[in-house]
């Protein structure tokens, strides 16, 4: 499997497949050559002269994006160096800001020159100089000095500011908000929308049957039938689509039936209709009350004909939502009917259907039904023959906006495009699409903050005559989202300002206003982010060039402009775009039991497909999707081998596309994404859907987690599952904002999920900026003014139940900040949630506690107030850490003293004997012991007799095997808790269990993700709770931490946040079930690499470190007569290892950066000839020690983890793995004369190890 990563601005493939990671020296020599080379030649005589050297400064990035063009805070820059040798380290850099990248690569930092500081740190280094212009492009130049002294070659790179501005009109140039020129009805006023409505009709039978269909959305409606079956006239209660008419069996919740997989019977209305007369005039009413409420909500039904009620039932919530929907009337084939009075309510609705029999014969032209086919309108009645006759869709298509500009002769410069969107948008300069993001600008609370993107449209600007043009749809803002419709707006609207500037030193803006041009006619129909996207080919002739110049535009409107919302910020974001990170082919093509295309893509995604299609014009092919495939259990919802996407509650989660009049075409949906791994397609109106091959259809992933960080591979299948499970579930609900489930119609950022999976996301993907915005902006606008939060985030109306109390969701609003500071080593991150993070502190000491939120979907209930209470004592922890990174000693002091009281309090109440065993109510539970391990909540000695229980309970499978009983809170920390509590067996016996419920059966059961509940599905049962069940829930894949922390042994240091220096300790698995661990880690720093196996008989660990940073490595020492060995070399003797001493049979050793081999085995004996000694750079003979971490020369940095002046690096001892000393002098000529040694082979011990696939030098 490929995984499509974005590093450096450049696209690669991470192969997930084992693979050599360790590079050979003559290969890194050669590309530092050609590097230092192409760098070299910018450095000038105003930055110190770089002498020759094997290391180089590389992956430049202004906060963490190479060259970014919207940078509208404090800027801060990251470098990295690489080397190819041991020890190399910075110990001074130099920063300068310019107007130009010539001034800049020269050193003359017209804006900003930080001088020479020394200093170590090489990671979010602020900018120091003065207030930046908004709209500026700057260039900037690092020059760094190493740990030998030497000045390396001058690296440049450039950013550029945003607006710096966040009140909607500065720096927009006059533009506008636009929109389409009719309003769209609000959401009381949307019949469609209405889930309490009457629907009516007065019909009379002229052959077979007459049918009322309401709920009509694409081709699926409900059906009231009266029609005459076997001599007998009954009333049935259908629901149908283009392919035919079904039984409406949904679950009657009025009939609760425990004996039921599902719990309730099914709907069943089947009526006869004694006595009834089908040449006489008859009346038919279904009359709905929907429940309320946010999720899909229930609703009383009530089915009469001719006033009598025949039917009444209940639909339980959290299924499958009715509205009102188009109406049609119906009948089949050979039937045909009247119709007239047709009428659908909806209480204080301004929205009606009144189709009377005076309006139908006064102007029949003006009837919702003049042009539904099969309808004929005559002497006030609707006659319909073999049809479903459907009122129109008036509503527009995404609407097209547009403007023609000229560039009158001159030469441009730059361009630059800033946009906004109340919705979604698309983007069009002269044809082609503007930048690679989708759904763009994401979401937000747009009651308090709308995002603005920035694009480099310089090379999209043509000579002369240009056009730019934009489609907007409704996106988050006035769609679907968290089971709520039109959540924030009735209609989209766009703000965008694009602006040129000339060589001539000109500028010009072309700004959306009522000059701009709109269309509301165009292919794509309609879209939704939950529903899907309809799309009519036919349509495109319309719209032909619509994006470039010389269109012409007659037919088209002008846009209506609306004011900025009261209140709401228009905020930059490039952190949280979406982007195509993974492109995937079919792995299956089936047919199903109803015909239909079944495409199976190997794994459950988030994304869209892209179809080519062939079949008469005017033909649609259907798109529909499914996480699952039925099976022939009792909850299934279709026959065995067909798509099950009953989970998905409300969201119709379904594609159309119409073919055009050339009989082909391509579609893949623009605004709305899907979360599956199933695709259905089949078609109607002569589409024939087996016509489509594997070759025509592929998937595309998209996410905003766009940077995979961590490459791993083990010997065992399930814990590899699980690493791939994770990122799975990570990219596919890392959309914009972090996401409790992709598929099903709710896609909130749930402040649990995040809460306890932030620590692993870091490790898995680069979500450094992703989650700042989502803390800083999301979490910052959903914050209440008494310092709580509801319980995810953007936060929008309906959801008052949610607040009012802190909990450990609530505690995201500290816990994530604190995690990713921990991750990424930056301040900057606490800096500006400190505020909210502050106010939440004192909320957690003042407000009250618990809501109905603990251990969520746990088998075994363990007491909420115990949760409640060990969170909050462990969240204010972290914020008196996090307070005391930032410097702020009297909050520190504050909350380490609440701290230590509320600590004293738990321990207290719920140890009261003092000894090894909580005391309570529902507190023999995994999840009970697990949290009190994890977070240090214990009486002091009790530790390992709290681990011996947690250990025995962790044996609650059916036949006494391991599995968990825990939720969402505890299943993180057991692993933890066991293996940090000398419980390390316990922990492996459970990670590699594959008993019911455990991590394992999830993936026995076919699962590529991580599902919201252990038995979300089973081959024994089937399907879980309809009601709540998501195959893509990313909160248990916290489980992918300890695997990278216990198995791979990649830890943070936790006196030195961001991995400038790192713990490298993995734990092998006594029992042997676990014999090898690949794994690469990308840090600030470069790649942590931390390799072992056992399979050899013996321990061997192959480490690297990147340069400018060091590592605390742990080698496990069973036999006290061994020793650590490195390259063949006791690890005293060998070139940046230092041995500080074994202890309960492991060694511990202090490394520098730089590619490590670890063994254990005899020291062998001393020599008689003495070790080269390494030429010194400073003249004085000697070399500076290694330093240990926060100690020696560039000490301090931002976190005080320097690793000082190193070791030398250049000057080995001829030892495996180092360059042997050749005398290089620090010239050009002696760099030469070493790379000419190392390609002819000479000079270095060049050996090749492959281990488990990957290839290592030593």
């Amino acid at each position: 499997m490929k995984h499509l990563n974005e590093e450096n601005g450049r696209s690669h493939l991470i192969s997930k497949t084992p693979h050599s990671r360790g590079r050979s020296f003559k290969a890194a020599t050669a590309l530092t050559l050609g590097t230092c080379l192409l760098a070299g030649s910018f450095v000038s005589a105003q930055l110190a002269i770089a002498a020759p050297t094997d290391t180089i400064p590389v992956a430049l990035q202004v906060d963490r994006q190479e060259s970014p063009v919207l940078v509208d805070s404090t800027p801060s820059f990251s470098w990295q160096m690489d080397a190819a040798h041991r020890g190399a380290a910075q110990t001074a850099y130099r920063l300068v800001v310019a107007t130009s990248a010539e001034k800049a690569s020269n050193g003359e930092g017209d804006v900003w020159d930080s001088g020479v500081v020394e200093s170590n740190a090489s990671s979010a280094v602020a900018y120091a100089g003065p207030a930046l212009s908004p709209k500026t492009s700057y260039f900037w130049a690092v020059q760094v000095t190493d740990e030998r002294g030497e000045t390396l070659p001058t690296a440049t790179s450039s950013f550029r500011t945003g607006l710096k501005a966040t009140d909607g009109s500065t720096g927009w140039n006059g533009a506008q908000w636009i929109t389409q020129p009719g309003a769209e009805p609000s959401l009381a006023d949307d019949r469609s929308l209405a889930t309490t409505f009457d629907v009516s009709t007065r019909f009379q039978i002229l052959q077979g049957s007459a049918g009322l269909t309401f709920n009509g959305v694409d081709d699926d409606f409900i059906l009231l039938n009266v029609a005459e079956v076997d001599g007998q006239y009954r009333l049935k209660l259908h629901e149908g689509n283009a392919q035919g008419i079904r039984d409406f069996t949904r679950d009657n919740g009025a009939a609760e039936n425990p004996e039921s997989p599902r719990g309730f019977d099914p709907v069943n209305v089947d009526v006869a209709l004694d006595g009834f007369d089908p040449a006489a005039e008859h009346t038919l009413t279904a009359s709905l009350v929907g429940g309320g409420g946010v999720f899909p909500s229930g609703s009383t039904w009530k089915i009469s004909l001719d006033g009598a009620v025949l039917a009444e039932f209940e639909l339980p919530g959290n299924r499958q939502m009715v509205r009102a929907g188009l109406v049609g009337l119906y009948n089949d084939n050979g039937t045909s009917a009247k119709y007239t009075d047709v009428s659908l309510t909806v209480p204080d609705a301004a929205e009606k259907l009144d189709e009377t029999q005076a309006k139908l014969t006064a102007d029949p032209s003006a009837s919702a039904f003049a042009e539904a086919d099969g309808a004929k309108i005559a002497d006030g009645w609707i006659t319909v023959a073999d049809s479903l006759a459907q009122e129109s869709d008036t509503s527009a298509s995404d609407g097209l906006f547009r403007e023609e500009f000229t560039t009158s002769g001159k030469t441009v410069e730059s361009a630059h495009l800033y946009a906004s969107a109340l919705g979604i948008y698309e983007f069009e300069l002269n044809g082609e699409k503007v930048g690679d993001s989708y759904l763009a600008p994401g979401t937000s609370d747009f009651f308090k903050t709308a995002l603005y993107n920035a694009y480099d449209v310089t090379d999209q600007i043509a000579a002369g005559d240009n056009a730019i043009g934009a489609q907007v749809s409704d996106g988050w803002y006035s769609g679907s989202f968290g089971a709520l419709q039109k959540p924030y707006g009735a209609q989209p609207a766009l703000m965008a300002n694009l602006e040129i500037t000339y060589t001539d030193g000109s500028t010009e803006s072309v700004a959306t206003g009522p000059n701009w041009s709109y269309f509301g006619e165009g292919p794509i129909t309609d879209s939704n982010l939950m529903d899907g996207e309809n799309y009519d080919a036919r349509l495109e002739p319309a719209v032909a060039g619509w994006s470039q110049g010389g269109f012409d535009e007659s037919g088209w409107a002008t846009p209506a402009t609306t004011s900025l919302p009261a209140g709401l910020k228009v905020v930059g974001d490039s952190a949280s775009a979406i982007k195509k990170v993974e492109e995937l082919s079919p792995v299956s093509r089936t047919v199903d039991a109803n015909g239909n295309l079944v495409f199976d893509f190997g794994k459950n995604i988030v994304g869209n497909v892209a179809i080519n299609v062939s079949g008469p014009a005017g033909s649609t092919v259907e798109l529909n999707y499914g996480e699952m495939l039925n099976d022939n259990s009792a909850t299934a919802d279709g026959p065995a081998g067909t798509i099950y996407n009953e989970n998905f509650r409300s969201a119709k989660a379904n594609d159309f596309y119409t073919i055009g009049d050339s009989g082909s075409g391509s579609f893949e949906p623009t605004f709305t994404m899907h979360g599956f791994r199933y695709l259905e397609v089949s078609g109607f109106d002569g589409f024939d859907a087996n016509s489509v091959g594997t070759g025509d259809v592929t998937a595309h992933v998209l996410s905003s987690a766009t940077e995979l960080t961590m490459d791993l591979e083990t010997s065992s299948d399930g814990l590899n599952a699980l690493h791939e499970n994770t990122i799975n579930g990570l990219r596919g609900n890392f959309n914009s904002i972090p996401t409790d489930t992709p598929a099903r119609d709710e896609r909130m950022g749930w402040l649990g999920d995040i809460q306890v999976f932030t620590s692993t996301a870091s490790m898995t993907a680069d979500v450094r900026n992703f989650l700042q915005k989502y803390t800083e902006l999301d979490l910052a606008d959903a914050q209440f003014a008494d310092g709580q939060y509801p319980r995810f985030a953007p936060y929008h109306s309906g959801w008052e139940f949610v607040h009012g109390t802190s909990d450990p969701w609530t505690d995201a609003s500290i816990i994530v900040p604190y995690e990713l500071w921990r991750a990424y080593g930056d301040t900057e991150i606490l800096e500006v949630n400190y505020e909210q993070m502050s106010a939440y502190a004192t909320a957690l000491n003042e407000g009250p506690r618990g809501f109905v939120l603990g251990d969520w979907l746990s088998f075994a209930k363990t007491d909420t107030e115990f949760v409640m209470q060990a969170y909050k004592v462990h969240t204010i922890a972290l914020m008196a850490e996090a307070a005391e990174a930032l410097g702020k000693t009297e909050d520190a002091q504050k909350f380490r003293g609440w701290h230590q009281e509320w600590k004293n309090t738990f321990v207290a109440t719920y140890f009261p004997s003092g000894g090894s065993q909580i005391e309570g109510v529902d507190l023999e539970t995994q999840a009970a012991y697990a949290i009190v391990l994890d977070f240090g909540l214990y009486p002091d000695g009790s530790q390992a007799g709290l681990a011996e229980r947690l250990a025995q309970l962790s044996l609650a499978g059916e036949n006494g095997e391991p599995a968990l009983t825990t939720g969402f809170l505890g299943t993180p920390a057991i692993l933890p808790a066991l293996s940090g509590s000398g419980q390390l067996d316990a922990a492996y016996d459970l990670v590699l269990s594959n008993a019911y419920p455990s991590w394992l059966y999830t993936v026995d059961q076919g699962a590529t993700t991580y599902w919201e509940r252990w038995n979300s599905y089973t081959l024994e049962d089937g399907f879980g709770d309809v009601s709540m069940n998501s195959y893509n829930h990313y909160a248990y894949g916290a489980v992918s931490e300890w695997i990278y922390n216990t198995v791979a042994g990649i830890n943070q240091d936790p006196a030195n946040p961001g991995y400038q220096h790192s713990v490298l300790k993995p734990q092998p698995d006594a029992d042997g079930r676990v014999t090898w661990s690949n794994a690469a880690f990308t840090t600030n720093y470069g790649t942590l690499v931390s390799d072992w196996t056992t399979e050899n008989g013996a321990f061997e660990y192959h480490v690297e470190v990147p340069a400018n940073s060091s590592a605390t490595v742990y080698v496990p020492v069973a036999d006290e007569s061994m020793t650590v060995l490195e390259g063949g070399l006791a690890a005293a003797d060998a070139e940046g290892v230092t041995l500080v001493g074994i202890e309960n049979g492991t060694a511990q050793l202090e490394v520098t950066s730089g590619s490590f081999d670890f063994t254990v085995g005899v020291a062998p004996e001393p020599t008689t000839e003495p070790t080269p000694q390494p030429t010194s750079t400073d003249g004085t003979g000697t070399t500076a020690p290694t330093s240990s971490p926060g100690n020696g020369a560039g000490d301090g940095g931002d976190n005080g983890s320097g690793n000082g002046s190193g070791n030398g690096g250049s000057d080995a001892g001829g030892q495996d793995g180092d360059l042997a000393t050749t005398g290089v002098d620090g010239s050009l000529a002696g760099f030469l004369a070493l790379l000419g040694a190392v390609l002819a082979g000479t000079g270095a011990a060049f050996l090749i190890k492959k281990r488990r696939g990957r290839v290592t030098s030593e």
